[in-house]
């Protein structure tokens, strides 16, 4: 999910055991901290590390203990509360947040419990499985705020259109549009407008 400073997004989880929804399964939701992108970058000014600062995200929820409804289905609320800022460098935008699901429900005389991966706990003996499957069960990047500014100039908006420019070769050596191009980008103007007013966001254009 993705989310601007100031935005929230509820976040549903689904809790089910053999295929059937689990009622008064106890849901927490917390961000994983000091984990590194999987990601080589030889310039210095590049910082792997995502979930920093942790002061950009925070969670909500009705009450202190999180259960699941008769559906099997748990609500938090996710808030990017201030900008993470330029923290990875390189020209990235934002910082990615891993979040963490951790589950605990009972069956039975047993107490079933998901945190990186499922674990069966049965009096002093966790039975763990599978534990590097579920590390990360969702993850959150927020945006970095940029000031708004009233009569923005090319040299206000080039910087956004050079990355694009960089990530899609293809269309300018395909004369589809070329965004390094000033003049380009002016002529071919109808063409951005559509696909950035006119065209639903989960449009593959």
């Amino acid at each position: 999910m993705r989310l601007n400073v100031g935005e929230a997004y509820s976040n549903h989880v689904f809790v089910s055991s053999f295929g059937r929804p689990v009622t008064n399964a106890q849901v927490n939701l917390y961000p994983v901290e000091g984990e590194l992108a999987d990601s080589i970058c030889p310039k210095p000014t590049c910082n792997r590390s995502l979930g920093v600062p942790a002061s950009s995200i925070s969670f909500s929820t009705d009450s202190d203990i999180v259960l699941t409804n008769r559906s099997g289905v748990a609500a938090v609320k996710l808030y990017a509360i201030s900008d993470p800022r330029n923290v990875r460098g390189c020209g990235i935008d934002g910082q990615m947040y891993p979040i963490k699901i951790f589950i605990r429900y009972n069956y039975g005389n047993y107490t079933w419990t998901y945190s990186e991966g499922p674990q069966l706990s049965h009096g002093r003996v966790r039975y763990s499985a599978d534990h590097e499957t579920f590390r990360f069960s969702t993850s959150v990047r927020i945006f970095s705020s940029v000031p708004e500014k009233q009569c923005p100039t090319w040299n206000d908006v080039r910087g956004i259109f050079l990355q694009y420019y960089n990530l899609y070769p293809a269309m300018w050596k395909y004369d589809i549009i070329d965004l390094h191009s000033y003049g380009d980008i002016k002529k071919r103007s109808s063409m951005l407008y559509d696909s950035m007013f006119n065209t639903e966001f989960a449009s593959a254009r």
